[in-house]
């Protein structure tokens, strides 16, 4: 087993360089299992739903909750095209090397850096706006204090950074243990609150199914904003699900592997998601109490289930966002990497350095460590400009999606599908045409409403930096040939023999 084992990488190997013109660097280590956690552990929807169940609620009132299946199917929808560009073009760098393969380098680098404030400025937020809190609640003392709050959330980084550099392997077995308590928690709160819902409801829980229709007093004009509003709980929490492709050079059949992981990881998250949102929208105490609460979610256990349940919520909230933390440096760490390795960013040279003995990109890691944690420290001396960074990140996420799902939209079809490999087929024009309606829909929804101009200004403000960066550097680097992934589809349709 272990001689085919190691036939089957040396074989993905050759086909990576190849294909691509890449040395295989990295090590392939990550099974089915594994790699289908990355991209659930990203997706986190205990963490999506506790930091955002409050923010629908009170936009849409109870009504809300049906706003999830719409943004899993939208999401489902960009996932399938994922997970076929993954199957067509599996290199690490996911959607910066679609990008620029199927366009060009200059669309690849805007969407490579996206890409890249989704994962590092998601991982700060992480770290200090929800790590540092719950471990509080949990263990009971205050986290006002700065000192505090600053050093769990560089202790965190710094922990979460070190794991990273050591392997992919042991990346992945922390995470396999946060994935697994992630489903638990959202399983076992979300089934022990409808079953106590069914059978108890302790006064003065009096509501019926009926109750998951209630708006919460708004209608016509109103409501309809406030469901748009509420469609965001979804679109802040359903990102993520592609991480899977930036450690394809890591996965084992990654033409296989990765594009079930993809699809997978959605769908089961989608179904424990709606399972988590419906029990704690039925079990809530009073409406008005849980839209006036801070923490809406605990609250409505504390008062369904009692102190223990909620403790083992809050226990899975933190055990889950130290692997997201995990997976979003490392995941920002391969981008640095790929993106070096085409002589895309500064310090290239650097960068896509790998280490022999861990075989990880460690200066990439390093450094996807360090700006997540002086992130942090921006945040704790610039709450508010940094509370609105972090409403970017979805507007960041879907960026990326727009970019790599218009490329395949208009171009895609000049790279063929592998045989016996994941392909849309017949569906392929209704699937990449959907996805890219509703990318439309959900960015207009993530930037028009007036609420969020100063995550616009935000926004504009770090895709100037990307042109700045273009304008000085990238495109004399791209005009001189030094930089940039070779474009040319025939890479793909016709293999380049490479001279041992």
């Amino acid at each position: 087993m272990a001689s085919l084992d190691v036939q089957a990488e040396h074989d993905e190997s050759l086909e990576l360089e190849r294909e691509f013109g890449y040395p295989h660097e990295l090590r392939r280590s990550l099974r089915q299992f594994s790699i289908w956690a990355v991209s659930f552990s990203v997706l986190a929807i205990t963490t999506g739903i506790y930091l955002n169940y409050g923010f629908g609620l009170s936009n849409a009132g109870p009504v809300f909750v049906w706003t999830w299946p719409v943004v899993v199917f939208g999401q489902f929808l960009v996932a399938l095209v994922f997970a076929d560009l993954s199957g067509r073009i599996p290199l690490t760098g996911y959607a910066y090397q679609w990008s620029s393969r199927l366009v060009n380098p200059t669309l690849g680098w805007f969407v490579g850096f996206f890409s890249l404030m989704f994962l590092l400025v998601g991982g700060a937020a992480i770290a200090f706006e929800l790590f540092v809190p719950v471990v509080g609640q949990l263990f009971g003392f205050a986290t006002s204090s700065g000192v505090v709050s600053l050093g769990l959330s560089i202790g965190l980084i710094a922990l979460v950074t070190l794991i990273t550099c050591i392997s992919v392997r042991v990346t992945s077995r922390v995470n396999n243990v946060a994935v697994f308590t992630d489903v638990a928690g959202a399983l076992t709160a979300g089934v022990i609150v409808l079953v106590v819902w069914l059978f108890a409801r302790p006064a003065p829980i009096h509501h019926s199914l009926g109750f998951l229709l209630n708006t919460g007093g708004l209608s016509g004009g109103k409501l309809a904003y406030g469901l748009m509003l509420a469609l965001l709980m979804g679109c802040f929490t359903l990102t993520g699900f592609e991480t899977a492709a930036d450690l394809s050079e890591e996965a084992v059949n990654a033409r296989i592997t990765v594009p079930r992981a993809i699809i997978g990881s959605l769908l089961i998250a989608g179904v424990l998601g709606f399972l988590l949102i419906v029990g704690v929208t039925l079990a809530m105490p009073s409406l008005h109490a849980t839209q006036a609460s801070t923490n809406p979610i605990p609250l409505a256990l504390q008062y369904t289930v009692g102190g223990a349940v909620t403790k083992f919520y809050l226990s899975v909230l933190a055990i889950t966002t130290v692997g997201l933390v995990t997976i979003l440096v490392a995941a920002a760490g391969r981008v640095f990497f790929a993106m070096s390795r085409d002589n895309m960013l500064p310090a290239s040279h650097l960068l896509r350095r790998v280490d022999r003995e861990t075989g990880t990109p460690v200066l990439a890691l390093v450094t996807a460590g360090i700006i997540t944690a002086g992130l942090v420290v921006y945040g704790f001396y610039s709450s508010a400009s940094f509370g609105i960074l972090v409403g970017g990140t979805a507007v960041f996420a879907f960026l990326v999606y727009f970019g790599a799902v218009a490329s395949y939209t208009f171009v895609g079809h000049r790279v063929p599908p592998k045989i016996d490999r994941f392909s849309l087929g017949s569906w392929t024009g209704p699937v990449k045409w959907g996805a890219f309606v509703w990318l439309v829909a959900a960015l207009l929804v993530l930037t028009v409403p007036s609420v969020f101009r100063n995550t616009d200004w935000v926004v504009l403000i770090c895709a100037g930096l990307a042109v700045v960066w273009y304008a000085t550097v990238l495109r004399g680097r791209l005009a001189s040939g030094t930089a940039g992934a070779r474009t040319s589809v025939t890479a793909v349709e016709e293999p380049r023999v490479v001279s041992k």
